[in-house]
């Protein structure tokens, strides 16, 4: 599989490194250089953090390579929807550090309004097109956590971020932080009967074998919760 198709987020990055490593030990074939430049371009975002040059100098790509391709990578950044999301991720937290409740949420819906009209003009900021944006992660994760100000508007971010996870444009988890954090601050309050289970302890939920059939359709891992129904 690895060899057709390049994985789209941190569980496949996670999952391609265990897939070398298995392949490696058993010295069986799993693409070679090709597959490890897949590796590469994964691991580009949290460049500072890459520790596995190792295994690539093993099989012929070295250290000067892998730096070519993680610049190579961060030039290819949309520069201007870069730029977009340090200022929306500055947004977001500027008056949860310096509180103001009426101009936070003046600016969790300015970033609302800037994410529903990159959904709607087919140009969702996903993690190859802007990186961390200066950041210290993936802002997207943070910024969704505060979107969806309406009822109708969470509805919609909620079916719209779906088919994102589905495309591999965000991580499960990302979209089902977005979604639980409805029981926890929302109406509903009820953090017992989440969708996802993405805040509770698994032990804390009433339908656990539920909760693992909501995950897999976004393919999330599975809660493992003894005794449970």
């Amino acid at each position: 599989v690895f060899k057709e198709f390049e994985p789209r987020n941190q569980y496949g990055k996670r999952e391609l490194e265990h897939y070398i490593e298995f392949c490696d030990k058993l010295k069986m074939s799993f693409g070679g250089k090709k597959t490890l430049r897949k590796l590469i371009n994964l691991e580009a975002p949290n460049r500072e953090y890459f520790y596995g040059y190792g295994i690539l100098k093993k099989y012929g790509i070295d250290s000067l390579e892998v730096v070519r391709r993680f610049d190579k990578w961060e030039k290819s950044l949309d520069k201007v929807l870069v730029d977009s999301f340090k200022v929306a991720y500055e947004r977001d937290q500027y008056y949860r550090k310096n509180f103001d409740e009426k101009l936070l949420l003046l600016n969790d819906r300015k970033n609302e309004d800037l994410l529903l009209k990159l959904i709607k003009s087919n140009n969702f900021p996903t993690i190859d097109k802007i990186g961390y944006a200066g950041g210290p992660d993936y802002p997207i994760k943070i910024i969704t956590l505060h979107i969806g100000s309406s009822t109708k508007r969470f509805e919609y971010f909620k079916e719209e971020l779906y088919k994102c996870v589905k495309k591999g444009y965000i991580r499960p988890i990302v979209y089902a932080e977005f979604v639980d954090r409805e029981c926890v601050f929302g109406i509903r309050r009820d953090t017992t009967n989440s969708i996802y289970a993405a805040y509770r302890s698994p032990h804390a939920i009433k339908d656990s074998a539920q909760v693992n059939r909501n995950r897999k359709k976004i393919n999330w891992v599975r809660i493992s919760v003894k005794g449970s129904h």
